[in-house]
């Protein structure tokens, strides 16, 4: 299940570096006020943190935590771009989904999306041996 996390700050972008005096390279000024909302706690009681700590952007969603990098030269010189990657990276390290969808940022954790597959969030104790036809594993009886 997708669940609004928070609003994108409608000042971000006053806080790009060819707005600011922001030297950095990677826009930390955008970055900060871009995660700073993001900080929150769900519904549920699941909190949900997002800091940056030099070129890492660092999300965390109850016990499950990722981290992405501002990569400059991989992705692009364009803050926007590079904090776009570092999130995608920092929340599939996490096993969890953002989006970004009218102005709302949205959260979609692991074990929502398998539940909502019928699932339950495991395969009832069968492996992927059982699924090929394997039923104890490679050359078992």
């Amino acid at each position: 299940m997708k669940v609004k996390l928070c609003d994108v700050n409608p000042d971000v972008q006053n806080k790009l570096p060819q707005e600011t005096d922001d030297k950095s390279g990677i826009g930390v000024h955008y970055v900060d006020a871009y995660i700073k909302p993001m900080n929150v706690k769900l519904e549920d009681g699941t909190a949900v943190r997002c800091k940056r700590r030099g070129l890492k952007i660092i999300l965390s969603a109850g016990a499950k935590k990722g981290e992405g990098l501002m990569r400059r030269l991989e992705v692009s010189r364009d803050p926007v771009a590079m904090l776009d990657a570092a999130l995608e990276e920092a929340a599939k390290a996490a096993g969890i989904e953002l989006a970004v969808e009218n102005g709302s940022i949205f959260v979609t954790l692991a074990e929502d999306r398998d539940l909502e597959k019928g699932n339950g969030g495991t395969d009832g104790g069968k492996g992927e041996r059982e699924e090929a036809g394997e039923p104890n594993g490679p050359g078992m009886g």
